[in-house]
């Protein structure tokens, strides 16, 4: 009976070995867990930035398409037959057949009058 009682009593011995091993068990997955931090807050990050970018490209594609429709619609504008006749008019002083173009004539100005006028033009 006494070795019965033995065997429940019985510690296995510690030895440097089983310490060391424990050790850099220990000082690895120390190391992993770290790493792995690392890598997913940098991922994150990543993702942080990415997501801010497309934002930003977003909202400037959403304004340069606003720009494309107002340029559009100058096009049309252009095009039109009455915009080309009224530039046609105004900035080319051109006419329709059977139409008389009256210029009003700038009032004439006296001489002294002419000299004030330059030099109001230059003292501004």
């Amino acid at each position: 009976m006494g070795n019965k009682g033995n065997i429940y009593k019985f510690k296995p011995k510690k030895n440097k070995k089983n310490k060391k091993s424990i050790k850099k068990k220990h000082l690895f997955l120390s190391i992993l867990v770290i790493y792995l931090i690392c890598f997913f807050s940098y991922q994150g990050f990543q993702i942080y930035s990415l997501k801010k970018q497309e934002k930003q490209i977003n909202l400037k594609k959403a304004e340069l398409e606003q720009q494309k429709s107002i340029y559009e619609k100058q096009l049309e504008q252009v095009n039109s037959a009455d915009y080309i006749e009224k530039m046609a008019r105004q900035s080319l002083r051109m006419i329709m057949p059977n139409e008389i173009l009256y210029v009003p004539q700038e009032p004439f100005l006296e001489s002294d009058d002419e000299e004030e006028l330059e030099n109001e033009e230059i003292n501004e």
